[in-house]
């Protein structure tokens, strides 16, 4: 593999420099754990020097390699991000490295595609979206206000409602955000046409009587346990109420829930999805035997990248080998060849739970 490197090295060609990249860029990610710190600056600041010797489609197919990774080759995220949008978009919308400041600082002077991108993230922070809304055109709000993993602080909120008096698309995003301050709800319900104050107020309703007076340290953290679990549980109320409305494409949230590790909400989807119980849903997703949940998934008619997320959340919540995952998504290939017989279908399912 080395002699392979070093004679692609001495290779001044643009295709040879790409496909230099490219095996640089495997190397990483076929044994992204087994490199030390050190290694992986040094790795970085191979790849980097590369960076100037590839063309744009080079660029692009490094950024949709690392976007996923769980670590950092130097700060090469941070350079790709601060490339044109196509090379730029993979790793601003998927990759988990950036933190906050970072990511404002990018929001405060790149282009309109790149806070679109951002806008897409599975998770943005208060700070973050406060850029977004404060610099965002049109369509970067309206992303920021659909997404339902993207913190909003009063003062986004009131611009975006101003913003939103005189915007169809808006006020329908607006109307599934039940996690606003009520102060704001208050100015939404004033705006939005009857159709969208009336899902905003159903959504809302969800909440009603979380309100209790702390006392002592005990009760302040309960109560802080039960305001948490009650914004994820808002969260998923919105969520299946856009996927309901076709805003949402179910498998994209699928994806996102799975990659997060959200299960609860995760159970509550496909619950939703397949008219099934949560508790039934979170019994097939945690059994060790993959049958059960694999049935689920296919009555569903989801795809691979869907599948193999939810199996990969599965290996690491059961502490399960990576090969394990493999073997239900590969389950999963098989089962359009499966014929009635012994295979668990979502009514017995929905019998179980």
């Amino acid at each position: 593999m080395m002699a392979s490197l070093l004679a692609l090295a001495r290779e001044p060609s643009g295709d040879k420099r790409r496909e230099l990249l490219r095996s640089m860029a495997s190397l990483f990610v076929d044994k992204e754990q087994d490199y030390s710190d050190r290694e992986l600056i040094l790795f970085g600041e191979v790849i980097g020097d590369l960076l100037d010797q590839v063309d744009r489609e080079g660029r692009i197919e490094l950024s949709r390699k690392i976007a996923t990774r769980d670590r950092a080759i130097g700060a090469l995220h941070v350079r790709l991000a601060e490339d044109e949008i196509a090379v730029a978009e993979p790793v601003l919308r998927d990759c988990t490295l950036f933190d906050d400041e970072t990511l404002a600082d990018i929001a405060s002077r790149a282009s309109q595609d790149h806070l679109d991108a951002i806008a897409k993230r599975a998770a943005l922070s208060a700070r973050v979206t406060a850029v977004l809304v404060e610099r965002g055109e049109r369509r970067v709000v309206c992303a920021v206000t659909r997404n339902l993993g993207a913190d909003l602080s009063k003062a986004a909120f009131d611009r975006i409602i101003d913003k939103a008096a005189a915007d169809a698309e808006l006020q329908a995003a607006v109307s599934y955000r039940a996690d606003m301050p009520l102060a704001s709800a208050a100015r939404a319900l004033k705006v939005l046409p009857p159709e969208h104050r009336d899902r905003l107020a159903a959504l809302m309703a969800e909440e009603s009587g979380a309100e209790t007076e702390p006392v002592g340290k005990a009760e302040a953290a309960a109560r802080t346990l039960k305001i948490a679990q009650s914004k994820h549980r808002l969260q998923t109320e919105s969520i299946v109420a856009q996927i309901r409305d076709g805003h949402l494409d179910l498998e994209s949230v699928i994806v996102r829930l799975a990659r997060e590790n959200r299960y609860q909400n995760l159970a509550r989807v496909l619950g939703e999805a397949a008219r099934l119980k949560p508790r039934a849903v979170l019994n097939a997703l945690f059994q060790v035997d993959h049958e059960a949940i694999v049935a689920l998934l296919t009555s569903l008619g989801l795809t691979e990248p869907a599948v193999s997320a939810i199996a990969q959340a599965r290996a690491q919540r059961l502490k399960l080998p990576a090969s394990m995952a493999e073997r239900m998504v590969e389950a999963w290939r098989e089962t359009g060849d499966v014929k009635g017989g012994s295979m668990v279908t979502p009514s017995r399912l929905r019998a179980a739970g």
